[in-house]
């Protein structure tokens, strides 16, 4: 009777230590969602706190990026957030509005490398440094870059699911003056024709035959190289 009574509790014993078991690879297994769920929030941008400049999120289905923007309030306590995004896609800048607490899904580019080959007019084909493939991209997308573009440039590309959606230069770029245009009345700037066609007012120094370094983000005159 006492071995039958000894046998009960040490199967008690068991059955609880199993139950007490199950119930801690549960807790453990509820601990090791939360990281994915901290990580999923934090791919998330909340207006107006997170909108910042260049910040990347996805709106109305396309990646963007935030050129500029303003925060306020409207009526009573009612936040609003607005101003001007690119679209990555196609390089529209499109104006854009969030109410102050709306969440938006944020997107991380990767990078490439390449230099540039030539264009049709429409298009502007690189080489990949890596691949040493042709890669295409629309004169839209590159806008203003279109202009300051040489053979043999070093760029470098953002991707998004691996389409360009940006383009950089890696240098500042070099320009040789053709032509001094004009000067004006005051003797401190002139008008100067570059290599490529453009024409920009520039200080009255630049004379025909120089070489002008203009900067590879801003376009605007640096120095005499």
């Amino acid at each position: 009777m006492t071995g039958q009574r000894s046998r009960g509790l040490r199967w008690l014993f068991l059955a609880l230590a199993a139950l007490a078991g199950s119930r801690c690879f549960t807790g453990l297994g509820r601990t090791s969602l939360r990281p994915s769920r901290l990580a999923t929030r934090a791919d998330m941008a909340e207006a107006p706190g997170d909108i910042k400049t260049s910040l990347r999120i996805i709106y109305d289905g396309d990646p963007c990026m935030v050129l500029e923007f303003q925060s306020k309030r409207v009526g009573k306590g009612v936040g609003k957030t607005g101003g001007k995004l690119k679209n990555c896609r196609n390089g529209a800048i499109v104006p854009f509005s969030m109410s102050s607490g709306s969440k938006w899904e944020k997107w991380e580019p990767t990078w490439s490398s390449g230099t540039y080959s030539y264009n049709d007019g429409g298009a502007y084909f690189f080489m990949d440094s890596e691949s040493f493939e042709e890669v295409e991209v629309q004169a839209p997308l590159l806008g203003e870059l279109t202009d300051w573009l040489k053979e043999g440039a070093e760029v470098k590309y953002e991707l998004y699911e691996g389409q360009v959606v940006q383009v950089k230069l890696v240098d500042d770029v070099e320009m040789l003056i053709t032509k001094v245009v004009q000067r004006k009345d005051n003797q401190k700037d002139c008008r100067v024709e570059l290599e490529n066609g453009n024409q920009l007012f520039a200080p009255s120094y630049f004379k025909e035959g120089d070489t002008m370094v203009i900067h590879k983000e801003t376009f605007k005159i640096l120095k005499r190289a």
